[in-house]
């Protein structure tokens, strides 16, 4: 215990390197651009057309695992983003919590997903 208060005392230890941030390449940035391009110039409001919406963005995961690494931090930045949100609008930004949350939800499954099977029978 230090002798100092409010003064931190480091001892030799182990030196733990800092990680790098997973970086996107441009080609995967790329198709997930066009992605939700597509989905955006597809968008309905029939229960057909979310349906035809869900199975793309599931064949979408499915030819790309890569991307459940980027909807599990998505999802996390969803939850965080709203509860600033609550806190900036003092409270009043609360009325869209619930949607966000099941999204955030919805996004952590998915990255769950351990086989094309899974994601295609959700």
């Amino acid at each position: 215990m230090s002798e100092m208060p409010g003064i931190v005392l480091y001892g030799p230890g182990r030196y733990t390197p800092p990680v790098n941030a997973p970086v996107v390449d441009r080609e995967f940035s790329r198709k997930i651009a066009n992605f939700f391009r597509q989905l955006a110039g597809s968008v309905s409001s029939t229960y057909e057309g979310a349906i035809a919406m869900d199975i793309q963005i599931k064949q979408f995961i499915i030819d790309n695992p890569r991307v459940k690494d980027y909807l599990k931090a998505a999802g996390i930045a969803l939850i965080i983003a709203t509860i600033a949100e609550d806190f900036a609008t003092s409270g009043a930004g609360i009325a869209d919590d619930w949607a966000c949350y099941v999204i955030a939800r919805n996004m952590w499954i998915l990255s769950n997903a351990t086989t094309v099977g899974a994601i295609a029978n959700m």
